[in-house]
């Protein structure tokens, strides 16, 4: 996929010419086969935009995705649910 479209295509949407090093899906696949194996869902990125989208897309650096993440460790709270942890000492 690379060798036949060889740019980032969100740098290219800022007139940036830089090679893609990653294969990635643009609609995430999340274990959907079809999507996985799609051809036409795959776009080349750079490693920056790759990262930053993964972000946006999985809650990563700050960004919610409006699902909450469940710990077993830890309480609706945030804290551990472990009476001896530290941090409910």
């Amino acid at each position: 996929m690379l060798r036949g479209k060889p740019l980032c295509v969100e740098c290219g949407k800022l007139g940036r010419l830089t090679i893609a090093t990653v294969c990635d899906h643009i609609i995430p696949h999340k274990g959907d086969m079809g999507l996985f194996y799609d051809y036409g869902n795959l776009q080349g990125l750079c490693t920056h935009c790759h990262a930053v989208k993964t972000a946006t897309d999985d809650g990563a650096f700050g960004n919610s995705t409006g699902k909450p993440k469940v710990s077993k460790a830890c309480g609706v709270d945030g804290l551990p649910l472990d009476p001896g942890h530290h941090w409910r000492t």
